[in-house]
């Protein structure tokens, strides 16, 4: 989990308008300006909004696609089996070449990586959900409170957890913001906002069980977090699955454990 930046928007982009918007993603010929798509992808306020739509509301998508345009790296990124992470790892390779620091001028220098971490985990779960022309679910208040009191069964099969939709955002109301707590938080007001639910096929995994290449699968669940209407970052979990026999537990458990070696 990270924080998004400084508060002032303004004085971010007047320190970083000599810097970044000369550089930009490599495309087939010429370098691909995205100055303004980083400048409009700063997210500190919900606004009341789930957060993909205020994504949205603030210009940001429509800053990256028109700075993507028709470019290969659009395609790339546009493909069912890119992931939230795949564009992420990209973005930071790219922000390598880039003098982004400038972009946070109120950071410490210790932290400048993470907030540049936190910067592209916003950019690329958002652009997974658009590019996937993603679903906003919002449950009323009275199915969150019987979700909430339901049992999970957590020792389902992979190969039964089918999402609604390419991409979807599961839009948390005031019931489920009571119940589910961010870790290692103790603050009443810090909550989840919502989560990004993610199921992108993979290259095979091995051999399945009647001798064909098995399926593979990336499961991706981002939860967007804040505090009394303060965007602060992201908790995310993130592994691989065929979607067969291998129980839900098994996966939290493996994905946990990645998560503990790291």
């Amino acid at each position: 989990m990270g924080k998004q930046g400084p508060g002032n928007g303004a004085a971010r982009s007047a320190a970083a308008t000599s810097s970044v918007v000369a550089h930009g993603i490599p495309g087939a010929h010429d370098a691909i300006d995205i100055g303004h798509a980083i400048d409009c992808s700063h997210i500190e306020t919900l606004r009341d909004k789930p957060y993909p739509c205020q994504f949205t509301s603030q210009g940001a998508f429509d800053a990256w696609r028109n700075a993507l345009a028709d470019t290969d790296i659009s395609t790339s990124w546009s493909a069912s089996q890119t992931s939230s992470q795949d564009i992420g790892d990209e973005l930071m390779r790219q922000f390598d070449a880039m003098d982004l620091p400038s972009y946070f001028p109120e950071a410490a220098p210790g932290t400048v990586l993470a907030e540049q971490q936190m910067l592209a985990s916003t950019i690329s779960s958002n652009l997974k959900y658009h590019l996937s022309k993603g679903t906003v679910i919002q449950p009323t208040p009275s199915l969150e409170a019987l979700l909430i009191h339901s049992d999970v069964d957590l020792n389902v099969p992979m190969s039964m957890v089918v999402l609604p939709y390419p991409a979807q955002y599961l839009h948390f109301r005031s019931v489920a913001s009571e119940h589910l707590k961010l870790p290692g938080s103790t603050h009443p007001g810090h909550v989840f906002d919502g989560v990004f639910c993610f199921f992108t096929p993979r290259p095979t995994m091995g051999k399945g069980s009647i001798g064909k290449e098995a399926e593979g699968w990336i499961l991706e669940l981002i939860f967007a977090c804040k505090r009394h209407g303060q965007f602060t970052g992201h908790v995310l979990m993130h592994g691989k699955t065929d979607r067969g026999a291998t129980t839900v537990a098994s996966w939290l458990d493996q994905v946990l454990r990645s998560e503990r070696q790291h």
